[in-house]
């Protein structure tokens, strides 16, 4: 163990604890128990340590927040978004690349659906991490493949961000509710009744929507 010149012992790692085992068991506490009730000693509890026991790898709750987040945005399938990668059901022909950043914003709505908590640790706070960074490159170079220029690309990039993410919010606040408002009156409220009948599947509304901004922008 790692001691100090007064012969005291300096925090350092624990043979039986690693970086993975550590963000495992903190997004299983995330997710049964929610974000509102996510605490580094209830991570230690978790594991069965004491809570100084995990400061080597997070220095704070909301560093080991952004590091589950990160974890999560490294599980995305990129290879959606790659051309030259065979996927089931493809033919011999390339997919196109407008057709693989809708395909790719599609799995990441059902991703966030699918982890509500660790979709509003996403929702709360920018996450800067090697995922994060990877996802963005990933995501302008396909964007780029489309046509744009990388700077414009990059600017793509964000605002389907944040249509994926809006969509995904409201998607993740719908599914916890226990409550529903009250239908619109169809005679004050016509086209907003109109509008919801019949109801899209939210897959359809995200890949509509994706594939008209991506046109809108010219890819």
């Amino acid at each position: 163990m790692p001691r100090t010149n007064g012969g005291r012992r300096r925090p350092g790692p624990r043979s039986d604890l690693s970086t993975e085992t550590v963000l495992a068991a903190a997004t299983e506490l995330l997710e049964r128990e929610g974000i509102a009730s996510f605490s580094l000693r209830g991570v230690a509890r978790e594991i069965g340590v004491a809570p100084n026991a995990l400061y080597t790898y997070a220095r704070s709750r909301d560093d080991l927040l952004e590091n589950i987040a990160d974890r999560a945005l490294q599980r995305l399938d990129l290879t959606l978004l790659e051309t030259g990668v065979a996927r089931p059901g493809d033919s011999d022909e390339e997919v196109p690349a407008r057709t693989r950043v809708v395909d790719f914003a599609a799995h990441v709505l059902a991703e966030l659906r699918a982890h509500p908590a660790i979709a509003r640790v996403l929702f709360d706070r920018p996450i800067g991490g090697p995922g994060a960074y990877r996802l963005n490159e990933a995501l302008i170079g396909s964007i780029h493949a489309c046509g744009p220029s990388v700077p414009v690309a990059a600017r793509i990039a964000h605002a389907l961000t944040a249509l994926v993410f809006g969509h995904a919010i409201i998607e993740v606040t719908d599914d916890a509710r226990t409550v529903w408002p009250s239908p619109p009156d169809p005679q004050t409220n016509p086209l907003t009744v109109a509008a919801a009948v019949p109801v899209p599947e939210i897959e359809d509304v995200i890949r509509w929507s994706v594939e008209n901004l991506l046109i809108g922008c010219g890819c």
